[in-house]
């Protein structure tokens, strides 16, 4: 985990240029599209099991401790038809219960092939199960533009429990969907800096210490800040409620 941490010196001269307002290129996106191509030049293996759905979870237990991670229901290899069967009944077996599943690529990002099943009925039984082999074999053209590592993840299905998921507002579009209520941690070289909600990012900002700062939209319009109208169409354009008081920050 160190080794993820550490940047090289190629990234330190692309850190201190941007530090340094010197020129163009020095924004989020370049950044960021600057550390993903320098990994498809160092390609480094060791951290691979951070891009793997299924490694990932005992090698954050064995880092933490504990499981923190959502647990794994299933999984299999692509083309290992023994194991993708087993998956198909695990997820017919759960689906009969009611149980929320989320059935994901193991070799996926950007929420890209993954299937949620948050209420599921006895009906959605084939459609869930049909849904193993979509994610076993899925793929999307965003993944080409990913890390190398993520490239280096065998292909194949996980399932897990699915999050419970938030209400979307009822005066929103038809293209608004409920989401789980996730916090995106930022991290620089291993210090935690905050967190910002995945479906509205501009609403709040959680601090390193756990305080929850809810942005005034007057005050970010004033300052120039503008809405995405992709994310405000799918999740809604506040924040669902009671989202503040679960992270701790009051009703």
């Amino acid at each position: 985990l160190i080794d993820a941490c550490v940047p090289t010196d190629f990234l330190v001269e692309v850190f201190e240029g941007v530090l340094s307002n010197s020129g163009e290129g020095d924004g989020w996106d370049e950044v960021m599209n600057r550390r993903i191509a320098h990994t498809w030049r160092t390609r480094d293996a060791s951290l691979i099991w951070l891009d793997d759905k299924v490694v990932q979870v005992d090698a954050t237990t064995k880092i933490c401790g504990q499981q923190l991670h959502l647990p794994l229901l299933a999984h299999a290899l692509a083309g290992d038809e023994v194991a993708e069967e087993g998956v198909r009944r695990e997820v017919r077996t759960r689906v009969a219960r009611g149980e929320p599943l989320a059935v994901k690529p193991r070799h996926g990002a950007n929420s890209r092939h993954v299937f949620l099943w948050p209420a599921a009925q006895p009906g959605d039984a084939d459609a869930a199960v049909d849904s193993v082999g979509a994610a076993a074999r899925g793929h999307d053209l965003s993944w080409d533009r990913e890390c190398w590592q993520l490239s280096q993840v065998p292909k194949g299905v996980v399932v897990q429990p699915l999050y419970a998921l938030s209400a979307r507002e009822v005066d929103e579009g038809p293209g608004s969907l409920p989401a789980p209520l996730e916090l995106k941690v930022q991290v620089l070289f291993g210090e935690v800096i905050g967190g910002t909600l995945n479906t509205h990012p501009g609403d709040l900002w959680v601090t390193r210490a756990g305080a929850v700062q809810v942005w005034s939209a007057e005050d970010l319009q004033a300052r120039g800040h503008t809405r995405h109208r992709k994310v405000d169409k799918r999740h809604g354009k506040r924040l669902p409620p009671g989202a503040v008081g679960a992270l701790g920050g009051g009703s």
